[in-house]
This record gives C-alpha cells, structure tokens and sequence, in this order.
C-alpha cells in the first residue's frame, strides 16, 4: 500500500490474452437488468482496463460520487495459452484527501483554534469527533476497495474455469 492507499495484485488465467480481453468486454457490455448498473469499465484495444462498482447507483443520480473505489489493470501474455492481469486497486482521491485532512485539522484543534466546530465544545470532543470520521472514512474506504477486488476477483475465477461445451 502507498501514500495514496493503492494496492497492486497480479492474476493469472489460463486462456489467450485475445479470449480474456474479449469476455471482458462481453462482461461491460451485458444489459443493465443483468447487471443492475452496479459495474461498469471499458477495456482498451491495447489490453488496459478499468473496473468500478457503483454501490450507491440507484440512490444518487452521478455515478461519479457513487464510486469509492476504481481497478484499472492490463492483460498481458503470459505463455501461449495463458494470460496475466495486473490491474492497482485505488480509493477515490477525494476520501484520501479527507484522510489526510482531518488529523491535520485535529491538530490545528489541539494546538490552535478551537473554533472550527463552536466555542462551547471542549477540545477533547472536538478531537474525538474528528478522529473518529478519520477512521470511518478509512473503514469505508477500505471495505469498498476489498468489495471491488473481490466482486474483480468472482469475475477473474469465472473467466479462469475451463471452457464448458455443450453438446446435444
């Protein structure tokens, strides 16, 4: 994990660079009653992608604000007939800079001016509300980060399972 709370990952798949980047674009492109809207991404002809939940979708009318967490990876090959994916999980930068804001902001309170949230407050209180939106923010970010890597790693096992042929 850096500065900006990223974290890297690398899959491996056993099929073509070619199948895999196809099947995800077939994944992207599903009708929004299969997929309720709740993912969505593209995938680049040079085999670079990006992955996005949209958890609050259906309460708030831009998507942008409804996505706490992006994927962005690329599909490379690996062997003939296998594939590897690196794709960087990344928090929306707004919540990072919220993480980074408020402990300073908590400080200014504790050695500074008490005034930001009232007078009638004490400065303990005033540090106990600031850290502990410091640490719900963190929370939030961090469970939507692991709900987008595991909602990527469902689709990655799906794409991973042998190729199953129907015969009649």
């Amino acid at each position: 994990m850096d500065a900006l709370l990223r974290k890297k990952y690398t899959y491996e798949i056993s099929s073509s660079p070619e199948w895999v980047k196809e099947n995800m674009e077939k994944l992207f492109r599903t009708k929004w009653y299969e997929l309720s809207k709740r993912l969505s991404g593209e995938v680049n002809s040079d085999g670079s992608f990006t992955y996005q939940a949209n958890f609050f979708a259906p309460f708030v009318s831009s998507p942008t604000f409804a996505r706490f967490a992006y994927l962005k990876g690329k599909i490379f090959e690996k062997d003939a007939d296998a594939s590897k994916v690196e794709v960087v999980l990344s928090p929306n930068l707004v919540m990072v800079c919220l993480v980074y804001l408020l402990p300073l902001i908590s400080i200014n309170i504790l050695f500074g001016d008490n005034s930001l949230m009232g007078q009638e407050n004490g400065r303990q209180n005033n540090i106990i509300v600031l850290v502990v939106m410091v640490l719900a923010i963190f929370a939030i970010t961090q469970i939507a980060c692991y709900l987008l890597r595991m909602s990527f790693e469902r689709t990655i096992r799906k794409l991973n399972e042998p190729h199953r042929k129907t015969y009649m």
